[in-house]
């Protein structure tokens, strides 16, 4: 029932309307219906004609803690657990080598792997607190010159223990770095950092994107770098990177991108806008790089990975996050 418009308001009122719990706080309600304020300065009178109907309140939690649930009048309450993503794998090609000084080396990176996504949908009655982990994604990683490599590192996991769930997802594997020199016809590959496995979601748990993997071949300096994968929001989601060949980049997987998201994902008809909790570009992976370093996602997507000439260090995975979206 939607509140009056006018005169005397209690605060009884607007919990009867949109739940709570006693002693009643103002704050308790940030965001709980169009136009009231989701932080700051908040008053009853923010409340005349509001009405408890169809709204999406979500948060993104980017650090450990221990959360305690918001005790508002939700239908239900949908969590996502999104693993921290893995490095890329670099490499530095070999130049003037050789008994005659010929010029020979190849070298190229694989793509960090994803992390994984827990998803579950709880009861909007539901109360408590949970402890939620925060995984980091896999450091940058630098070659110190040339006829070198290096992989990527692995991103960690991402949890959240409590209200009956015990959700994880796991974090991304490193891309490989590989470089061959022979003074001749050369030739080497390398695999993309695996996604991330997830558990404990009671309606989705979605094994993350793959980095791109990469074979290279060659007589003369050649290069090859591939994109990171993505976190998985729909089974329906590829999140994993093409591999990359002989002078080559692929991009990184963009959910922004993705064709298909689970119900819960799709209330936003326009896709430039807000999605959980945050942008969708957020959670794009970044591309393979073959003159610098590779960009470093912001949640979840493995970094591309890089061939280089010059005294870099890789993009980092994108650390993971929870979000937390209150269906009203």
């Amino acid at each position: 029932m939607t509140i009056k418009s006018s005169g005397p308001l209690s605060l009884s009122e607007i919990q009867a309307e949109f739940g709570g719990s006693n002693p009643i706080s103002l704050t308790e309600y940030y965001g709980v219906a169009s136009g009231i304020p989701t932080s700051g300065r908040i008053s009853i009178s923010d409340f005349y004609g509001k009405a408890l109907s169809g709204n999406f309140l979500s948060e993104i939690i980017t650090s450990s803690q221990s959360w305690t649930l918001k005790n508002k009048l939700a239908r239900f309450i949908h969590i996502f657990v999104i693993g921290a993503g893995g490095s890329g794998g670099m490499g530095w090609p070999a130049r003037n080598v050789g008994p005659y000084g010929n010029t020979d080396g190849i070298a190229g990176g694989g793509g960090g792997g994803a992390g994984g996504v827990a998803y579950s949908i709880i009861s909007g009655v539901s109360s408590g607190s949970a402890t939620i982990t925060i995984g980091s994604g896999g450091a940058g990683v630098g070659v110190g010159g040339e006829e070198s490599a290096i992989s990527g590192n692995a991103g960690s996991a991402s949890s959240f223990v409590g209200l009956g769930l015990n959700m994880s997802a796991g974090g991304g594997g490193g891309g490989t770095g590989s470089q061959s020199t022979s003074g001749g016809g050369d030739g080497t590959s390398g695999a993309g950092g695996a996604g991330g496995s997830a558990s404990g979601g009671n309606t989705a748990n979605l094994t993350g994107g793959a980095g791109g993997g990469f074979a290279i071949s060659g007589s003369s300096v050649r290069t090859t770098a591939a994109g990171g994968g993505a976190p998985r929001f729909s089974s329906a989601d590829a999140g994993t990177a093409a591999s990359s060949t002989t002078d080559s980049t692929t991009p990184g997987i963009k959910v922004s991108g993705y064709s298909a998201y689970p119900t819960i994902a799709t209330y936003l008809s326009n896709r430039s806008q807000p999605f959980l909790a945050s942008t969708i570009l957020s959670y794009d992976a970044s591309d393979g790089n073959r003159s610098g370093a590779s960009g470093s996602p912001t949640y979840g997507a493995g970094s591309g990975g890089v061939a280089t000439e010059s005294a870099v260090t890789s993009g980092r995975g994108g650390n993971g996050a929870v979000i937390i979206i209150y269906e009203v």
